[in-house]
């Protein structure tokens, strides 16, 4: 009677289906990659924005942010380094959240762009951050158009698609470095006229849209559109969803083309111009022999310090954006004279101005035909480099000091 009891309690559970057979998952199933575009912030550092990678793990809950913009002003000679074009950056990994509230705290734009990959694919791009964080790998030599965050993670995308972003990257660009360069320091005007101004001819010539990327903001366009073939030739849409994380309307857009700054530096200019036409006119006076003397310690102190350091950069540091630029055949070194001959003005007499004075013009009319063979490349294009902005400080004061002086003595004369 057991027995038949016991059968009849198990008879129902002899139909019932066995259990499927378990397998592992994908190796990198679990993983989800993701672009973290950041907008610009307030320190000059921060004004082109900042990428990072975001790599997310569904089984275990764990986000990790890997940053290729990782630098500290207490590094051992970063000052030292930073002047000589040798900065080193390196990559570093934290929490997701963190990272993000913190970017959005300082009121700042933040775009989250999935990215469409592959188990596969994204397994060997998380080995491979994971390697890169590593005390021996994770520094690298910093450069701003060629070797930064952006680009980091551009080089890695494009390993990931089997090269095939950079064919599809490589077309025309509608702007030009430079153009890039200053439409992100509209607002800090006087470094968008101190920084293009160190820069050569090599930011001037025309480049592709891969090469944009080391804007982190491209990313949000230039990939938009990107589509690929894996490894199991499916193709896909690199992109699958852009979405916005946090806005910043307190914060002006970087404007998509810039302003020109050389109406500003040209007014400028005519005021120096005015200052020292001023001075020249009265100085057989007192007062006339301060203006001058002034203005051209004025002037020898903002053109001869920054001519000295591109002097400086371009001949003997490894900055190679300074290197071949045009801007030191007229603010160079040799502006410095200004400072003593300005001090020399100051001193002189009425009977004996004239030694302090040839000395100003004949300075003054090396710089500007510097200026002229300047700016006559601009206009036969010997060069790509585009230094309108510099030239129309430079010119006014430097016509002024080369020609009035020559134009007054002809008058006199002709007086007599």
């Amino acid at each position: 009677m057991k027995k038949w009891t016991a059968f009849f309690l198990l008879y129902p559970f002899l139909f019932l289906p066995l259990p499927a057979e378990t397998t592992s998952p994908e190796p990198g199933g679990s993983l989800t990659i993701q672009l973290a575009v950041i907008g610009p912030g307030d320190a000059l550092y921060l004004k082109w924005g900042h990428i990072g990678m975001i790599v997310r793990d569904e089984r275990t809950g764990e986000g990790r942010f890997y940053d290729y913009g990782l630098f500290s002003f207490e590094t051992e000679n970063f000052y030292r380094n930073f002047a000589m074009g040798r900065l080193i950056y390196s990559v570093g990994v934290s929490p997701v959240e963190w990272n993000l509230s913190r970017a959005a705290e300082a009121g700042r734009e933040i775009h989250l762009m999935d990215l469409n990959l592959s188990p596969r694919t994204r397994l060997e791009i998380k080995n491979f951050l994971e390697n890169n964080i590593r005390r021996e790998n994770r520094n690298y030599l910093y450069h701003h158009y060629d070797n930064n965050c952006a680009t980091k993670i551009r080089d890695i995308l494009d390993t990931a698609t089997g090269g095939q972003l950079r064919a599809f990257t490589d077309k025309p660009a509608a702007l030009t470095l430079r153009d890039h360069t200053v439409r992100h320091l509209q607002e800090a005007p006087l470094f968008g006229v101190i920084l293009p101004f160190a820069m050569g001819p090599v930011i001037d010539e025309p480049i592709t849209v891969w090469d944009e990327l080391f804007l982190p903001s491209t990313f949000l366009t230039a990939l938009e559109d990107f589509r690929y073939t894996d490894e199991t030739g499916r193709e896909r849409k690199l992109v699958s969803r852009i979405r916005p994380y946090h806005a910043a309307p307190g914060r002006p857009p970087v404007p998509e083309e810039a302003t020109p700054f050389w109406p500003w530096t040209l007014a400028w200019g005519i005021l120096a111009a005015l200052v020292l036409g001023t001075g020249l006119k009265f100085s057989y006076r007192k007062p006339g022999r301060i203006i001058l003397g002034l203005g051209n310690l004025g002037l020898g102190l903002m053109l001869g310090i920054p001519g000295t350091l591109l002097f400086f950069m371009s001949f003997f540091t490894d900055h190679d954006v300074t290197y071949g630029n045009m801007n030191l055949l007229f603010i160079n070194p040799l502006m410095l004279l200004l400072l003593p001959l300005g001090i020399a003005a100051l001193g002189s007499s009425a009977k004996k101005p004239a030694p302090a004075l040839l000395g100003l013009r004949i300075t003054w009319t090396i710089g500007t035909a510097g200026a002229v063979v300047s700016l006559l490349n601009i206009v036969f294009g010997v060069t790509s480099q585009r230094n309108i902005v510099p030239l129309c400080f430079f010119l006014p004061p430097a016509l002024t000091m080369s020609f009035l002086p020559l134009l007054w003595q002809k008058k006199e004369k002709k007086g007599r």
